[in-house]
């Protein structure tokens, strides 16, 4: 007689893990349902790009930083891009980090602005 016939289960993987639905990884409690970050809008696969879109976005603001000194109106063009990026990456689960961002990317341009029109 196997063990299937007898009802008996075979796990299968490591025996080490946990049912990721039962366990919360912030607090290490296993009965503890995790907490789900929702993002503003669903937008099915879209959502993967817009984590990439915040991403490039804290990736500009070096660029748009830079820009500052050597070539203003570079910069606020980087920077408006920045802008685009993050308002894009509020979609995503990380829609506070856009929101950062975009108060950076906003000032950014602001100040690449004013140093192009000196």
């Amino acid at each position: 007689m196997t063990s299937s016939e007898s009802g008996e289960s075979i796990r299968i993987g490591s025996p080490f893990a946990v049912d990721p639905v039962a366990a919360d990884p912030i607090s290490g409690d296993l009965t503890a349902s995790p907490t789900v970050i929702e993002p503003v809008m669903d937008v099915g696969s879209l959502r993967y790009t817009a984590m990439g879109a915040t991403a490039a976005s804290a990736m500009v603001v070096g660029f748009a930083a830079a820009a500052w000194g050597w070539f203003p109106a570079g910069g606020a063009a980087i920077a408006a891009l920045g802008c685009g990026l993050s308002i894009f990456g509020m979609f995503s689960v990380y829609r506070f980090t856009a929101m950062g961002l975009l108060a950076v990317h906003l000032f950014l341009f602001v100040a690449n602005y004013g140093q192009a029109l000196k």
